[in-house]
Formats: structure tokens, C-alpha cells, sequence
């Protein structure tokens, strides 16, 4: 007998997105263990995921806010028939719940928060939106405490929101094993090139390093519509010369390991992948204390943190593991064996697989 069918309704499919990366994970390896899935994609975004044989993918576009797409959505489940149906985050809840209000037999409805969003920013009428589709939802999940938190105490959202943390693929994100070639010492990032990540913090830190350690060189992989912005702003300060944004990575372990140390510098983060996997790969990191950094990192037992924003701060923080050797390796040490304990992918798999098999019930709130 095969296993449920699950339909995960997203509004991006990015390459470079933390979230689509982690669904593509989560699909491959529960489709290994007996479950079918299929995507539905509310948008022309092009730049998207290979799913391959894993999942089909179908695109509902309609224009904003037309009520047509609660029908063309309908009318999707009602052919799919299936088991669950997972909204992924804001932007495909509300349609989703209103769908599959008129389809039988009626799907278990899974709402997952992936983002981290000011409660100042979201109006009254997001919130109430909230609080009324959480009651309408079987299970609502955040991938970390601080967007737990901010779901229940910022948002209103009653009852139980459970936590299911992001895992990361240890045996693939794995240390550097061969010495380091020689030349000039590299910091990197990894993410979609958007305001949030705030990777011009980085180029700012790099201005005010002491001279010894300002001609590092800075890699960014990933895509986005910050990528001019960045090259300009490398441009004025000096370090164009420095800077390179390599675009969308698929070997992004390999990416990782030619670095010696990486940095986040977001603004807002939920539960951030590309920190994850750098830990994972053994690299001392520095991260901005923006939301769920300070749990990914241990409260900053096994990296490096910064207030946001904060250039000076996080320069300050560079240089200290730049001229330290040692101190690098140690912290590295330490991370990936945090992650190991902590965050290994499978645990996180074992929580989707027993989520989409059993929606209804109530396990433990935390994996």
C-alpha cells in the first residue's frame, strides 16, 4: 500500500532559497520512505528547483488578489485527492485554506512558518487573518523557538504551534579534509541576494578590517535582484576587486569548503539553512543575533554573533578569527559537533514523515 499523498503549495521555488532547498530535502527523502508528493507553484518565478521524477509541479498563476485562484485550486485538490496539504508560509495560506474547505473528502490542512516577520510591520487585518486560519489549520508549525514565539505572542496565534527545526545532511556537508591552498584568507555567504540578507553589511565590515587583514577575499554564492546593488557598493568602497558573486552553486558543500570562514549577515532569520550548513561543515562563522541565530549557534557557544546591522561589530568580530588560526580551528570543531547532536537531517525527517502519516496527532511540540 503506498503511503499519503502530500500537495506542498509554495508562491517561490528558488534556487537559492533556504526554504525551497529545504523541501526539495524533504521531499527526496520521504519519498524514500514510501510517501508521494506533488507541488503546486503560485507564480511565474523562473528560476526554480529541478524536482525531476521526485514531484510533479504544477503553476497556478492568476493576477493578485483575484478570487479565481481559490476555484483553480479547488479544482486541483479535488483531481489530486490528496492525503494532506501543506501551505509553505504566508503567501500560499489563505487561498489554500479557503480550497479545500469544498473538496472531498476533505485534505488535513499543515501551515508551516518558515519566515520571520516584525509584528510592528503586520496590520491588524494580518493578524486577525492569522489567528482565524491557525484555527482552521490541523497543525501549525515554526522551524525555530523565536518564530515560534513570535507566531503565538506578536501574532495571536492560539493554541499549539509545534517546532520542527531544519536539519542539515551531515554526511554531505562535511569538513574540509585536504590542507588549505595557499593565498589570501577567504570569507564567504550563501543565500538569495535580497535586502533582507544584507550582504552589503559584509563589504561595510570588510572596509574597517585592520590593513593587515583588508585584502581577504569575499565570496557570495546565490542569485537575486541585490546582485547589482552589491557590485556597486563593492565599486565605492574598494573591494570590487575582492568581491566575488558566484551565482547560483550546486555543489554548495564544495562551495563551503573553499572557505575559512562565513558569515550571515541577515537582518531577520528563522531558522537559517546556509548557517546551518556551514556549521555543519566544520567553518567558524560569525552571524548577525537576528531570530533564530542565536539558537542555531547555541547562544553563540559555536559562533561568532553580532548585533544586526552593526559593521563595526561584526569587523571587529572578523579580525578576531581571521588572525587566529587556532581560534578557528576550535570553533569549527565545536560547530560541527553541535550540529551533529543537534541538527542532523535525520531527525528532521523523521518529524515530516510522522506529520504527513499521522496530521492529526499530537506528538512532542519540539523535535
Amino acid at each position: 500500500m503506498s503511503g499519503p499523498k502530500v500537495v506542498h503549495v509554495v508562491r517561490t521555488l528558488g534556487r537559492s532559497g533556504g526554504m525551497e532547498r529545504n523541501l526539495y530535502r524533504v521531499v527526496a527523502a520521504t519519498t524514500q520512505r514510501g510517501l508521494r508528493h506533488e507541488i503546486v507553484l503560485l507564480s511565474d518565478f523562473e528560476d526554480v528547483i529541478d524536482f525531476g521524477d521526485l514531484a510533479p509541479v504544477t503553476r497556478i498563476v492568476t493576477p493578485p488578489n483575484d478570487p479565481r485562484l481559490i476555484l483553480k485550486l479547488r479544482a486541483y485538490l479535488q483531481q489530486s485527492r490528496p492525503d494532506v496539504v501543506h501551505a509553505r508560509n504566508w503567501g500560499a495560506w489563505p487561498d489554500v485554506a479557503v480550497a479545500r474547505l469544498a473538496v472531498r473528502p476533505r485534505p488535513a490542512l499543515v501551515f508551516s512558518y518558515h519566515g520571520m516577520e516584525k509584528g510592528d510591520a503586520l496590520s491588524l487585518k494580518r493578524k486577525l487573518a492569522f489567528q482565524a486560519l491557525a484555527l482552521a489549520t490541523d497543525r501549525v508549525f515554526a522551524v525555530s523557538g523565536p518564530a515560534r514565539d513570535l507566531l503565538k505572542a506578536e501574532l495571536g496565534v492560539r493554541g499549539r504551534v509545534d517546532v520542527i527545526p531544519n536539519g542539515v545532511d551531515t554526511e554531505r556537508f562535511t569538513p574540509r579534509v585536504e590542507p588549505r591552498p595557499p593565498g589570501p584568507l577567504v570569507i564567504g555567504a550563501a543565500g538569495r541576494l535580497h535586502p533582507v540578507k544584507n550582504f552589503p553589511l559584509i563589504l561595510e565590515a570588510v572596509a574597517r578590517l585592520p590593513e593587515p587583514l583588508r585584502g581577504v577575499r569575499i565570496r557570495i554564492a546565490g542569485e537575486g535582484p541585490e546582485r547589482g546593488d552589491l557590485e556597486n557598493r563593492a565599486e565605492a568602497l574598494g573591494l570590487r576587486s575582492q568581491l566575488e558573486l558566484v551565482g547560483h552553486v550546486d555543489d554548495v558543500p564544495t562551495f563551503l569548503r573553499g572557505l575559512d570562514v562565513f558569515v550571515l549577515s541577515s537582518d531577520l532569520e528563522a531558522n537559517p539553512n546556509a548557517l546551518l550548513e556551514a556549521l555543519a561543515t566544520g567553518l567558524p562563522s560569525v552571524g548577525t543575533a537576528a531570530g533564530g541565530t542565536v539558537e542555531v549557534t547555541d547562544h553563540g557557544r559555536v559562533a561568532r554573533l553580532v548585533p544586526p546591522r552593526a559593521p563595526d561589530a561584526l569587523a571587529q568580530a572578523l579580525a578576531g578569527l581571521l588572525g587566529d588560526a587556532e581560534g578557528r580551528a576550535r570553533l569549527g570543531q565545536a560547530a560541527r559537533a553541535w550540529i551533529l547532536e543537534r541538527y542532523d537531517q535525520s531527525r528532521m525527517m523523521d518529524a515530516y514523515e510522522a506529520l504527513y502519516r499521522h496530521p492529526e496527532a499530537k506528538g512532542p511540540e519540539r523535535v
